[in-house]
C-alpha cells in the first residue's frame, strides 16, 4: 500500500516538474511526460511484485502511473 502512495507522489512530482521545463522534442508533451515519469518512478521505488514475473498488478501498475501523469498534464 505505501508503494502505491509513494508512486503517486513521485509521479506527481515529476509530471509537475517537467511540466515547467520547456519541450524542445519531437514528441508531445502527453506521451513523453507520462512515459519519463512512469520509468522515474519505477526505478526509483520499482512495482508492487517482489519478483521479476508479470502479473495483473504489473497491469494495473502501469496504467495507473501512465494515467495519472495525463490527468495532471491534462489539469495544467
Amino acid at each position: 500500500m505505501y508503494t502505491f502512495f509513494y508512486n503517486t507522489l513521485v509521479v506527481f512530482i515529476i509530471t509537475i516538474l517537467l511540466l515547467n521545463i520547456p519541450n524542445k522534442s519531437n514528441f508531445p508533451k502527453q506521451i513523453i511526460i507520462p512515459i519519463i515519469s512512469g520509468l522515474f518512478a519505477k526505478y526509483t521505488i520499482g512495482d508492487f511484485d517482489i519478483n521479476f514475473k508479470w502479473t495483473f498488478s504489473d497491469i494495473f501498475y502501469w496504467f495507473w502511473l501512465f494515467s495519472f501523469s495525463y490527468f495532471i498534464i491534462y489539469i495544467f
